[in-house]
């Protein structure tokens, strides 16, 4: 097994027994989005990107059953 999804809406990496990584899911896609932020503020029309930003931000994580 490589992964499963958890309730809790974080991203846990285990390296053997130990924690690498435990951290907010939606902190990390914040960081993930944030390039792409970047060039679509130098390609697009400001006020489309900056909307798009933030419906992104507001976006509630997917659910998977």
């Amino acid at each position: 097994m490589i992964g499963k999804t958890l309730i809790e809406k974080a991203i846990i990496i285990q390296v053997n027994d130990g924690i690498a990584l435990k951290e907010d899911m939606q902190e990390l896609r914040a960081v993930w989005e944030e390039t792409s932020y970047q060039l679509d503020r130098l390609q697009a029309n400001p006020y489309c990107v900056e909307r798009k930003e933030r419906l992104i931000l507001t976006e509630k994580a997917l659910h998977i059953n």
